[in-house]
């Protein structure tokens, strides 16, 4: 599997271990880290089922409303 990258360029590791690190995040109650690292495994593998079903759930916590609206602010 492909290393991941944030956007400043900190090379996280291979897919399961951001995926694991954001999903440690997320319990942890820190949210905008987790999405962060979410969207660095978006990045690198846009398709990715977990990282998509993850961000989706985060807009849901955020109390969206709008879903289409709560992803797009997430990816901002």
């Amino acid at each position: 599997m492909g290393a991941v990258t944030t956007g400043g360029g900190v090379v996280i590791g291979n897919l399961k271990q951001a995926l694991r690190q954001a999903q440690q995040l997320e319990r942890a109650g820190r949210l905008a880290e987790a999405a962060r690292l979410y969207r660095a495994v978006l990045s690198s593998f846009p398709g990715n089922p977990d990282a998509r079903r993850a961000m989706a759930r985060l807009s849901s916590a955020a109390g969206a409303q709008d879903p289409a609206s709560a992803l797009r602010a997430l990816y901002q």
